[in-house]
């Protein structure tokens, strides 16, 4: 291609950028030229507009129509004059320079209203309108009567000088053409032929002559870069051809070292391989020795995560955790970093209480290996979890150190205590059975007396409402007056009136009492038998009226209990003695928090417990107006050990096992809604159908 060589892209090059120049600069002065004239024009007809002005006002144009009409016609015949008009305060045009002028308004109703000039410049064309005043357009008055319309065509002066610029581009691009055509004969004369003769000698040089030098008594000689380029190729050829012979001579040499070299080379070889032969087979027993070993610490972390043991490994010198595997960190909610920098810290504790005593897990005692020991953790964000902690002795890279295996017994705990308490509502409802049996034999023979001297009564009633007949009937004849009158004197001491008035209503009296002995008991039975160990159907409704009768003595003097049960509420299969135990429970709590709020001697709170269908679930609500639970406490009621009570009031367990039936037995939810001062209000949700998966 053209411009592949160097020579045509210089001379393109220069030739651009010349052309660039001459335009730039004539372009750069076309538009101030340009400005220039179109302010000329503007200055011109600001003239004429004074001249017409002064004019009308000296010679009184301005009340001689006809003179006007000539002095705008005069005007108009100017040169670069288009138009020279005179409109009246009303718009209309009283001189014309033209026939049909073309008037703007909205200049004309400008410079009416502000009483300035108004100048205009549009499409080469400059238009002026300046008011009048005064009766004769003087500027005596100050009252705006009309406006001088001026408007010039600038046309011909910017085709002139767009006519002048066309030559001076002409005139430049000769010059531009000339002078490029020059620094082209210049530049292959002084450069390119010289470049010519070092690309030559570089050809030679690449073709194999090593001993070609360039010639410097020519072009090649001047004092200049081209020539500092000519002798610093002669002086790198000689180096070259110098550097060639001694790259020979050493290919020599080397060759004969070479060649001893294989020699050594070869028996060394031999003996090699008969050490990677022993090394490769002691390889291949350390290999499988670290994989049996890797397969042994596999096993022993599978074991370990599967059995969820967390373990610590702390060294006594650096007085910090240096491991930790996966169950730990997820079991005290941190990563193996914040152990490390949380160990034997004051800011960040694990504590691990045990009887009493408080130590800290990230920090073990040196003094406490080979012990066994079960307490409560407290993690620093206020939860807590029961666990057992064996502390042993390990080395490691052959120091001491102590590790520490942590078990989280929660569900052990649990299973603990679900188990007590079934022993003890066992005990408590085999007690309860044989009470109820003892009480329910007298309370049947007392019934069936009060039952039996209340029919005796009545027969004995009607045989004195005889013997009155009787009485009245021989109270006239005289042998028996003295038998009558003793007969008065016994009615009288016995007051036969209030016995036949009163007995009555005892036996009545009795026979309720007897009625509601017999409720209580049966509400026993009931409480205390209510099923075997399988899932049956049972009556919520019931189940809630057994349990507010039993615990009567816990919040009769404390709370009223209202109930609104719903008829329509459908049997749920559940574990009938687990859910009496969740709402006897709740029962209690309720009265608790109400004594708490108002006191021993206080006015009476107020429980409300309700049930309602929710589609595949039984609702219970049971709300209290008691002291209610802090926000901060909502999230930790239903952790082991967590009570507010004072000590020996309180265990912690009673939300903890509701939870756990409520939850985990039976596949529900226990939702609460509390604010402090008004009271509590604890929903359960119970499926009416048993889950797919339960946990017992």
């Amino acid at each position: 291609m053209l411009l592949s060589r160097l020579g045509p892209r210089i001379t393109v090059y220069m030739t651009l950028a010349a052309v660039a120049v001459t335009l730039g600069g004539v372009l750069l002065s076309y538009r101030p030229v340009r400005q220039s004239l179109l302010d000329q024009g503007e200055r011109r007809i600001q003239v004429l507009a004074d001249a017409i002005h002064y004019t009308m006002d000296v010679s009184s144009f301005g009340a001689d129509t006809l003179s006007m009409r000539r002095l705008v016609e005069k005007c108009g015949t100017l040169r670069d004059v288009s138009l020279v008009a005179v409109i009246g305060l009303d718009g209309a045009v009283r001189a014309a320079s033209r026939s049909d002028p073309e008037i703007r308004a909205d200049l004309v109703r400008r410079a009416m209203e502000g009483n300035l000039p108004v100048t205009v410049s549009r499409e080469e064309r400059a238009i002026l309108v300046t008011p009048l005043h005064g009766q004769v357009f003087s500027p005596v008055f100050s009252d705006v009567s009309g406006v001088l319309y001026l408007e010039m065509d600038l046309g011909p002066m910017l085709a002139e000088l767009r006519l002048l610029y066309g030559s001076i581009l002409a005139v430049a691009a000769l010059l531009v053409g000339l002078m490029s055509v020059w620094a082209v004969l210049l530049l292959r004369r002084e450069v390119i032929a010289r470049l010519a003769l070092v690309a030559g000698g570089l050809s030679r040089m690449r073709s194999g002559d090593l001993g070609f030098r360039l010639p410097l008594d020519g072009s090649l000689g001047r004092a200049d870069e081209i020539g500092d380029l000519a002798r610093h190729f002669n002086a790198m050829a000689e180096n070259l051809d110098a550097r060639t012979l001694a790259q020979i001579r050493a290919e020599t040499e080397l060759q004969g070292a070479y060649s001893a070299l294989e020699e050594k080379v070869r028996g060394r070889t031999v003996e090699l391989a008969e050490t990677n032969e022993r090394l490769s087979a002691q390889i291949d027993e350390r290999r499988h020795a670290e994989w049996r070993l890797k397969e042994h610490q596999i096993f022993l972390s599978t074991v370990l995560d599967g059995i969820q043991a967390a373990i610590f490994v702390f060294d006594p010198q650096q007085g910090r955790m240096v491991s930790s595997n996966s169950v730990a960190q997820a079991l005290i909610r941190m990563d193996g970093e914040t152990i490390v920098s949380a160990s034997c810290s004051k800011e960040i504790q694990v504590a691990f209480v045990v009887e009493g005593r408080k130590f800290n897990l990230l920090c073990p005692d040196w003094g406490e290996k080979s012990a066994y020991q079960e307490g409560v953790v407290h993690l620093p964000e206020g939860k807590s979890f029961p666990a057992s902690r064996q502390l042993m002795e390990i080395f490691v890279d052959g120091r001491e150190h102590l590790a520490q295996i942590v078990f989280d017994i929660t569900e052990r705990k649990n299973l603990e205590r679900r188990l007590g308490m079934a022993q003890k509502l066992e005990s408590i409802g085999l007690l309860a059975a044989g009470i109820a049996h003892e009480i329910n034999t007298p309370v049947q023979y007392v019934g069936d007396s009060v039952r039996f001297v209340r029919d005796s009564f009545q027969d004995m009633t009607g045989f004195l409402d005889a013997c009155a007949a009787l009485r009245v009937r021989v109270s006239g004849a005289g042998s028996a007056l003295e038998e009558m009158r003793r007969v008065d004197e016994t009615a009288a001491e016995a007051d036969l009136d209030f016995l036949l008035d009163e007995v009555p209503k005892a036996c009545g009296r009795a026979l309720d009492g007897l009625d509601r002995v017999a409720r209580i008991v049966q509400a026993m039975k009931n409480f205390s038998h209510p099923g075997g160990d399988e899932k049956k159907p049972t009556d919520i409704n019931k189940a809630i009226q057994n349990t507010v009768i039993v615990a009567r003595n816990e919040w009769k003097y404390a709370a009223e209990v209202e109930t609104a049960l719903s008829p329509d509420l459908p049997l749920i299969s559940c574990y009938a003695g687990d859910i009496n135990q969740v709402l006897l429970n709740m029962l209690v709590n309720a009265s608790h928090a109400i004594v708490e709020k108002v006191g021993d001697g206080g006015d009476k709170g107020l429980i409300r417990i309700s049930t309602l269908p929710a589609g595949e679930f039984v609702e219970i609500r049971i709300a209290d107006t008691g002291a209610g639970i802090p926000r901060e406490n909502m999230e930790r009621i239903f952790d082991p050990f967590f009570t507010t009570k004072p000590v020996g009031q309180g265990t912690g367990q009673g939300l903890t096992i509701a939870h756990d039936i409520i939850v985990n037995k039976h596949g529900g939810r226990i939702d609460v809604e509390s604010e402090v001062g008004v009271g509590t209000t604890f929903i359960l949700r119970l499926p009416v159908e048993p889950q797919e998966k339960e946990v017992t």
